[in-house]
């Protein structure tokens, strides 16, 4: 099924509303499982709100406000990266996500090659 897929795309519209999609609560959420290596895969998420999210863990952060910003250099009131890593998971827990959404009507999964 995903044996040769580069990307799966899965879009929670559980609580989507079009109207209220960017800044009034009802948002589409999406995982992204991006194929690293032969059998692993890496995540990631966004949503359809206009505020920010963490494309690593998922959540409504800012990136200047996360206790994760590394700071190195002379220069503390600048940032140099995001200290967390992208979760990095098996081939067998992508064909798992990909059941679970295709079992549910508001889910959609894309397969991109």
């Amino acid at each position: 099924m995903i044996d040769k897929a580069n990307k799966v795309v899965i879009t929670d519209y559980s609580n989507y509303e079009p109207s209220k999609s960017r800044n009034g609560g009802c948002y589409l959420f999406t995982t992204i499982f991006t194929r690293v290596s032969g059998e692993m895969w890496q995540i990631s998420y966004c949503t359809s709100a206009e505020f920010e999210y963490c494309p690593v863990q998922g959540i409504f952060r800012q990136c200047k406000n996360c206790w994760n910003l590394v700071y190195e250099g002379e220069f503390w009131d600048s940032p140099t990266h995001c200290g967390l890593d992208y979760q990095v998971v098996s081939t067998r827990e992508v064909l798992k996500a990909i059941s679970e959404a295709d079992a549910s009507e508001d889910y959609e999964v894309e397969i991109i090659y």
